[in-house]
């Protein structure tokens, strides 16, 4: 049918819970960092149609942000970011322009 997804393919990456991961879901997890995204491990995969990152962007050291967004921007067609907080802020020069925005209380 029109619009139908045909194949979807899941893939995760945490250097922290990816044992979790696995042992939930039976699938494994890549352990990237996201120092290693803002320096390139995504750079020769095919690119993504979507990157959820849930509940972990707030946690990445300033210093890092705008490189790991701008990599991300390289990696993938689609950004979205579960947060408890209202960061982090994602500015248009890193490649991402904001299309909605969704808040819980």
């Amino acid at each position: 049918s029109k619009g139908a997804i045909s194949t979807v393919q899941v893939e995760a990456a945490d250097p922290h819970t990816h044992e979790a991961f696995q042992r939930r879901t039976g699938l494994a997890a890549h352990r990237w960092s996201f120092e290693e995204v803002a320096h390139g491990v995504l750079d020769d995969r095919p690119r993504y149609d979507l990157v959820l990152c849930s509940f972990a962007m707030h946690l990445l050291d300033e210093s890092y942000l705008k490189l790991t967004l701008g990599a991300l921007a390289r990696a993938a067609r689609r950004l979205i970011i579960l947060t408890p907080h209202k960061r982090p802020l994602v500015e248009a020069v890193t490649g991402w322009a904001q299309t909605g925005e969704l808040l819980h209380e």
